[in-house]
């Protein structure tokens, strides 16, 4: 059984048991066409948000004109119960004013913090969808004049700063996998190449961290995952030279869940893996 299905039995299982959704929202909800126990009704998508993080979380995307992915309209979440976006959302999002808690959250992971730092705006320690305020991929020539948190070009999960022991300041940008099987197809070299073409003047600088060879196209570019992840560390690379007066270094943390894990329900954990 895939982490998908196992993943599915469990929400379906926490839906149906759960205190905390409406009798309306225990009931199937479309998605692709057809009624799924695993999603909750359109009109319900308000309660994929845990409760206590609702009205804030939504007013956040709002005001950030954040794009919801797979959302059934009008600036709501997934009602998909097994939605990455919405699973960091409902684990991070308690943590947005709270920086002692964040600090011993990542503290495993990043044990020189000293202090985590305001970004966007004061008393807000985390930002999702996150997207520089200059264009620093040079994406937004691509069909658009603006970058779109969320949708259609490079946008950090989830993204915060800190001071670690040497008075260093460091962000760190995160991505946060659920049950996102991997991708078996690849594109073909052509269209490989055609992904590559926008980022050459960046890659192709002395102190780019990658050195693209001809061959690399199917690799880096050819699967999504790679892709993903080649833009990611390309962006952490670039903040650190537009941004050497404000930020001394850049990290990716990757969010996942193990293949091996159990858990219950809405209760799963995630493993933290540092890139």
């Amino acid at each position: 059984m895939s982490l998908l299905s196992q993943e599915k039995a469990k929400q379906i299982q926490w839906k149906l048991s759960t205190p905390h959704l409406s009798p309306e929202a225990k009931q199937p909800g479309f998605f692709r066409g057809n009624p799924r126990k695993f999603c909750l009704p359109p009109e319900c998508a308000d309660e994929n948000l845990f409760e206590g993080i609702r009205k804030e979380a939504l007013q956040y995307f709002a005001k950030h004109k954040i794009h919801w992915h797979l959302s059934p309209g009008d600036g709501l979440p997934s009602i998909h119960l097994c939605s990455s976006q919405v699973l960091l959302v409902n684990l991070l999002f308690p943590f947005i004013h709270d920086r002692e808690a964040l600090k011993l959250l990542f503290k495993p992971v990043y044990p020189d913090i000293e202090t985590i730092l305001p970004i966007e705006e004061e008393n807000q320690y985390l930002a999702f969808e996150w997207t520089p305020p200059k264009d620093l991929l040079k994406e937004a020539t691509r069909g658009s004049k603006t970058l779109r948190r969320g949708m259609a070009n490079t946008s950090i999960d989830f993204a915060f700063l800190y001071r670690n022991q040497n008075q260093q300041t460091v962000m760190v940008l995160g991505e946060c996998k659920y049950t996102e099987p991997v991708p078996k197809t690849r594109i073909s070299p052509e269209d490989a190449s055609k992904r590559l073409e926008p980022y050459l003047s960046l890659i192709t600088q002395e102190n780019s961290p990658f050195t693209i060879k001809v061959e690399d196209h199917l690799t880096l570019f050819g699967s999504d995952e790679y892709y993903q992840l080649f833009r990611q560390q390309l962006l952490a690379a670039v903040i650190e030279r537009e941004y050497q007066d404000r930020v001394d270094r850049v990290g990716l943390l990757h969010l996942y869940m193990p293949e091996d894990h159990i858990g219950n329900g809405r209760s799963a954990s995630i493993e933290t893996h540092y890139q």
